[in-house]
């Protein structure tokens, strides 16, 4: 039983609550808005006992909050370069992002799909024609739905179709699809990534755990 902080308290990062609350870790969340909808989320863990009252800070990202974590998961709108994010690295604190927590506990093969344009399109079809072929096919991740939320549904025989972007990719270790698809990289997100080449470099993550075994398009 692990002691783990997420940063933020968007979809994401409640999702990932949920799931840690589930396998028995103790969450700590660190929020550095204050606002009405941060609250509202705040409050509903609560009261789902996912997290404990003393453990979410709202509206700052403090050392002493953060380093009592074993393990933090960062929600996909938070950058590398984050305060929270440094806080851990400075503790030893090992980062991994939402989509690696999630693939940890992944009983099911998985179809990731990246690019620059075209990702939610192309994770759709693809899901649409495993379900067309009878089989059991969850679409999630960076489509809105993320991949921590559906776990609890994901069965061995089920098939994970993921969106997966270059943020969620900046941040995992052990994720291995065992199909992975690139469908473009064109200039994006360098207001986020420092040059055209580190965001290449995100989104080539996707296949970096594969092996002879797996299948890169």
């Amino acid at each position: 039983m692990a002691k783990v902080i997420i940063v933020g308290l968007a979809k994401s990062g409640q999702e990932a609550a949920r799931l840690l609350a589930s396998r028995k870790d103790t969450v700590f969340i660190t929020e550095f808005k204050n606002d009405a909808a941060s609250r509202k989320f705040r409050d509903l863990l609560i009261k789902e006992g996912a997290v404990k009252p003393g453990n979410i800070e709202l509206g700052a990202h403090t050392d002493k909050f953060i380093k009592k974590a074993d393990l933090m998961v960062v929600s996909p709108g938070v950058r590398r370069d984050a305060l929270p994010v440094k806080l851990a690295e400075s503790g030893k604190i090992p980062v991994i992002s939402e989509l690696e927590l999630a693939y940890t506990m992944c009983p099911a093969p998985i179809i990731a799909v990246t690019g620059t344009s075209g990702k939610t399109t192309t994770a759709t079809l693809i899901g649409q024609m495993l379900r067309g072929a009878g089989l059991d096919a969850v679409i999630c991740g960076n489509i809105g739905n993320p991949f921590s939320g559906e776990i609890k549904r994901i069965k061995k025989d089920s098939v994970v179709v993921l969106e997966a972007s270059s943020f969620q990719l900046e941040l995992i270790d052990k994720f291995k699809p065992r199909v992975s698809v690139i469908l473009n990289v064109s200039s994006n997100h360098l207001d986020r990534h420092k040059d055209m080449e580190e965001y290449i470099t995100a989104k080539c993550r996707i296949f970096m755990n594969q092996d002879e075994k797996d299948t890169l398009f």
